[in-house]
C-alpha cells in the first residue's frame, strides 16, 4: 500500500490522508471480500462513499473525524460488529441501520444527532452504545430487545427523557447519563440489576428510585451537581461500593449514618463537599479501607470568598481517627471547633485541609502526623501552633494565613524540605528568625502583620524565571536573544517647548506599582480584582508599615493614606476599600480596572460565587468558552495543593428565595449562604 497501512491479511489503516474518495487499490475484486477491518479516520469524506457496500464481509468500521451527514448504504454491511461515527456533522441516522443485526458496537460521540432511529432497538447483539456529545432531548427507542447492552453512554446532550422500559436491558453494566437535563428517572430504572458503575452528575434530579435491583452490586456511584436532599434505603446496602462522588447536593442531616458505615466496608473514596451535612455517624470508622474523603469547599481555591460552600459538621467523631489508610482529607469550609485527641493516628495522611473552620486549639497528638505534604489551616482562629511541628519533616506547603499567630515555634526552622510558607494576615509583631533557615522556600507571604519596619526589609521571595537555552546557532539572530526579565524603572515625559518637540527621561519608581508587584509575588491566594482583598472575616488590622526609600513614601496611621514625596510634590494615595487609587500615573494601564469592567468576565465571578445561572436552553455553553481564556493563576496551585477546578451550574433549586439583576446576568442568592459573613 503506497498511501495507507496495511495492518494483516484483512485490515486496512488509511487514516489521516485527506482522502475524500476510497483509494483505488482497495476497489479490486480480490480484496473486496477479504477485507475485514477498515480505517477511514480524520479524512475529508462529507459522505459515505457508495463503494463502501462492496466489502460485505467488513466486520470493523471505523470513520470518526470526518464530516459525514448521511449514512447510504450502511445496511448492505451485514457482518458489521464495530461501527464507529465518531465526530462527524450527523444529525439524524436512517432507520436501514436497525439491519445491522450483527453490531456489537456502535459509537457516535461527537455529532449533531437530534433524534435517534427506533429501530435501534431491534439491534438485538448491541453490546456498547455511546451516544455523548449530541443534542439529544429524548431516548425514544425501546431497550426490550437490547437484552446484551452491557454499556450505554449518553453524556453532554440535552436529555429530560429516558425511556420507559430502561430496565428491560437486564445485563446492563455502565450507565453514564452525566451532564444531561433529567428532571426524573423513569420507574423501570429499579429493575436494572447488573449495574456496576452508575453516573447521574450533573444533572437536576431530586430524588433516586426507592429500590434499585443493582445495589449489591454497585462499584462506582456518582451524582454530583443535583438537588438530592436525601437518599433512599438501598443507600444503606452497598457491599461492593469503591467509589462514591455526591458533592453539590442539598443532603441535609446524617446520611452517612451507622447503617451506612456497616455496610460498605470495600469503600475507598468518598465525596460529599458543598452540601448541608450537620455531621456523620459515630461509626465512621468503620469505613476501614477509605483512601480520600471530601466534605469541604468545590469551589476552587482561586475563587474562594468567605460564604460557606463545605458543609455544616460542628465535629468529627472519634472513630474517623481509625482510617489507618486515610491519605486525603478535605474538610476546609466547615464549622469544626475542634479535633479529636487522637487525630494523631491517621498515620497515612498525606494531603490535609481544615481551613476556613473555628479551629482555635490543636490536639497534642497533631504532630505525629509525620507523612504530612500538604497542610492547610488557613482562615481558623489559631493562637499557636505546637512545638513539634518540626515533626513534619515531610512537608513541602504549609498554609497558616488569616489566623492569630503572634509567633511560630523554632522547630518549623527543621523542615528542610518545606518549600511554601503562608503567614499572610496573623499577629505577628517580629519577623518569625525561622524562616532564614528554610532554604527551600520558594514562595513566602508575611503581608498584612504588625512587623514594625520597612517595607523593603520584610523578607519576599519572587519566583525565578528559567528559560531553555539558547540554540549556539542563533547567537546573532534575534531568537537567541535574552528575554529581559527586569523592570524597567524609568518613566518618559513627552512635552512640547518653543515649538520643538523633546523628550525628557526621569527616573521614577511608581510605588504603588511596587507594592502591588510585591503582594502579587507572594500571594496564595490570588484575587480577580484586587491583591489586597485576602482578609479573614473578622479581626484583621491595618497595616501600620512605614516604608523608608529615596522618596519616603510612607503610611498615614490616621488616615490609613499612602503618602510618596519624589521631589517636590507630595502625592496622597488614598486607601480604599482595603486597596490604593492615586492619580499619580495618568497613564499607566490598570489591568484590575480592566478586568472589573469587562462584563463577561463579572459574569464568571458571580456564577462562581453564587454558583448559579440562568439560562432556559444550554447553560454553559457559551460560558464555558469564555472561561477557558481566564486559565486559574499558576501560583495558586502547586504539586502538593491542588483544587480541581470546576465551574457549578444549579437551576431550579427549592431554596432559592431572592434574586436581583447585575447587568446582563441574572444573580441567585441562597438562603443562608451568607450567613457566616461580615
Amino acid at each position: 500500500m503506497e498511501n495507507g497501512k496495511e495492518c494483516g491479511d484483512c485490515s486496512f489503516d488509511f487514516s489521516s490522508q485527506d482522502l475524500q474518495s476510497l483509494p483505488d487499490e482497495l476497489l479490486t475484486k480480490e480484496l473486496e471480500e477479504k477485507i475485514k477491518e477498515l480505517c477511514l479516520d480524520y479524512n475529508d469524506f462529507d459522505e459515505l462513499p457508495e463503494e463502501t457496500n462492496r466489502f460485505i464481509n467488513l466486520v470493523k468500521f471505523s470513520i470518526s473525524g470526518n464530516n459525514l451527514s448521511t449514512l447510504p448504504g450502511i445496511q448492505q454491511l451485514v457482518c458489521l460488529k464495530e461501527l464507529n461515527l465518531d465526530e462527524n456533522s450527523l444529525i439524524s441516522l436512517p432507520d436501514t441501520l436497525g439491519e445491522l443485526q450483527a453490531l456489537e458496537k456502535l459509537s457516535m460521540i461527537g455529532n449533531r444527532l437530534k433524534t435517534l432511529p427506533e429501530s435501534l432497538g431491534k439491534l438485538k447483539s448491541l453490546r456498547e452504545l455511546y451516544i455523548d456529545e449530541n443534542d439529544l432531548a429524548v431516548i425514544n427507542f425501546s431497550f426490550q430487545n437490547l437484552e446484551h447492552l452491557e454499556i450505554f453512554e449518553a453524556t453532554n446532550n440535552k436529555l429530560e427523557v429516558l425511556s420507559e422500559d430502561i430496565g428491560c436491558a437486564k445485563k446492563l453494566r455502565i450507565l453514564n447519563l452525566n451532564h444531561n437535563q433529567l428532571l426524573t428517572l423513569p420507574e423501570s430504572i429499579s429493575d436494572l440489576e447488573a449495574v456496576e458503575i452508575l453516573d447521574l452528575s450533573n444533572n437536576l434530579l431530586k430524588e433516586l428510585p426507592e429500590r434499585f435491583a443493582s445495589s449489591k452490586r454497585l462499584v462506582k456511584f456518582m451524582a454530583e451537581n443535583n438537588t438530592f436532599k436525601y437518599f433512599p434505603f438501598w443507600f444503606c446496602d452497598l457491599p461492593k461500593i469503591e467509589e462514591m462522588y455526591l458533592s453539590d447536593n442539598s443532603v441535609t442531616l446524617e446520611p452517612f449514618d451507622d447503617e451506612f458505615c456497616s455496610n460498605a466496608p470495600n469503600l475507598r473514596i468518598l465525596e460529599a463537599g458543598a452540601n448541608y451535612m450537620s455531621s456523620i455517624s459515630e461509626k465512621f470508622g468503620l469505613l476501614s479501607k477509605l483512601e480520600q474523603v471530601h466534605f469541604g469547599s468545590t469551589i476552587p481555591e482561586l475563587e474562594r470568598s468567605h460564604f460557606q460552600n463545605g458543609n455544616w459538621m460542628v465535629k468529627l467523631p472519634d472513630s474517623f481517627c481509625e482510617l489507618k489508610h486515610l491519605n486525603k482529607a478535605n474538610i476546609n469550609e466547615n464549622q469544626l471547633n475542634c479535633l479529636p485527641e487522637r487525630f494523631g493516628e491517621l498515620e497515612s495522611l498525606t494531603w490535609l485541609d481544615l481551613g476556613q473552620n473555628m479551629i482555635r486549639h490543636l490536639p497534642s497528638t497533631f504532630c505525629e502526623l509525620r507523612n504530612l505534604e500538604f497542610l492547610q489551616l488557613s482562615k481558623n482562629q489559631l493562637e499557636e501552633l505546637p512545638e513539634e511541628i518540626g515533626n513534619f519533616q515531610k512537608l513541602i506547603e504549609l498554609r497558616l494565613d488569616n489566623n492569630v499567630l503572634k509567633a511560630v515555634p523554632d522547630s518549623l526552622g527543621t523542615i528542610k524540605g518545606l518549600q511554601a510558607l503562608d503567614l499572610f494576615s496573623n499577629e505577628l509583631e517580629a519577623l518569625p528568625e525561622v524562616i532564614f533557615q528554610l532554604k527551600k522556600l520558594t514562595r513566602l507571604d508575611l503581608d498584612r502583620n504588625n512587623f514594625n519596619m520597612s517595607l523593603a526589609d520584610v523578607p519576599k521571595i519572587t519566583p525565578g524565571i528559567n528559560y531553555p537555552e539558547r540554540d549556539p546557532k542563533l547567537k546573532n539572530n534575534w531568537r537567541g536573544r535574552t528575554r529581559q526579565v527586569q523592570m524597567d524603572n524609568t518613566e518618559v515625559i513627552e512635552y512640547k517647548d518653543e515649538g520643538e518637540e523633546d523628550t525628557i527621561v526621569e527616573e521614577e519608581w511608581n510605588y504603588q506599582a511596587l507594592r502591588t508587584a510585591m503582594h502579587r509575588g507572594m500571594s496564595f491566594w490570588r484575587s480577580h480584582t484586587n491583591p489586597n482583598e485576602r482578609r479573614r472575616p473578622t479581626g484583621s488590622k491595618a497595616n501600620s508599615v512605614t516604608i523608608t526609600e529615596e522618596s519616603e513614601p510612607r503610611f498615614d496611621d490616621d488616615s490609613e493614606n499612602l503618602i510618596i514625596t519624589p521631589s517636590n510634590e507630595q502625592i496622597i494615595i488614598t486607601k480604599q476599600n482595603g486597596s490604593f487609587s492615586t492619580a499619580f500615573d495618568p497613564n499607566e494601564e490598570d489591568w484590575d480596572e480592566e478586568i472589573k469592567i469587562n462584563t463577561e468576565y463579572k459574569s464568571i465571578l458571580l456564577t462562581c460565587d453564587e454558583r448559579q445561572i440562568s439560562n432556559k436552553e444550554t447553560p454553559l455553553t457559551d460560558f464555558q468558552k469564555f472561561v477557558n481564556q481566564y486559565p486559574p493563576a499558576k501560583q495558586c496551585f502547586s504539586s502538593t495543593g491542588f483544587y480541581e477546578s470546576f465551574v457549578h451550574v444549579k437551576k431550579n433549586r427549592e431554596n432559592v428565595k431572592t434574586s436581583f439583576n447585575s447587568g446582563d446576568t441574572n444573580v441567585f442568592i441562597v438562603e443562608g449562604q451568607f450567613d457566616d459573613a461580615d
